[in-house]
């Protein structure tokens, strides 16, 4: 069962949106609007590949987000990442992310006096 969603899954995210863009392109292109058709598809083809490496190695915004909603605090603006890992979710969307962040030493200051109240 778990193998049949697996596939069902894999379609609906990634060849859907394929074939769906490899048939918009054809038809524009047979229009004759053989330019415009391009940019589309490049820019369908763009976005897919960025939501798809995103997914895979989450930007700064998700370990700050991370950050903020497990720690009710505010990230500090002079926090700089040195590393950075995430697991991907599984079945049931639970994931772990890790980072190893600087901060100024008034910003960790801060932070260290907050935990230690």
């Amino acid at each position: 069962m778990n193998m049949i969603l697996m596939i069902l899954v894999f379609g609906l995210l990634i060849v859907v949106p394929i074939a769906v863009s490899i048939f918009l392109y054809r038809w524009l292109a047979k229009k004759g609007y053989k330019k415009v058709a391009l940019t589309i598809l490049v820019l369908l083809i763009g976005t897919f590949s960025f939501f798809i490496y995103t997914a895979l190695y989450p930007l700064d915004s998700f370990y700050k987000d991370d950050f903020e909603f497990y720690t009710d605090i505010k990230f500090p603006t002079t926090g700089k990442f040195l590393s950075k890992d995430a697991s991907f979710p599984d079945i049931h969307g639970k994931y772990s992310s890790v980072a190893v962040v600087e901060f100024s030493k008034a910003d960790f200051k801060i932070l260290f006096d907050i935990a230690n109240n």
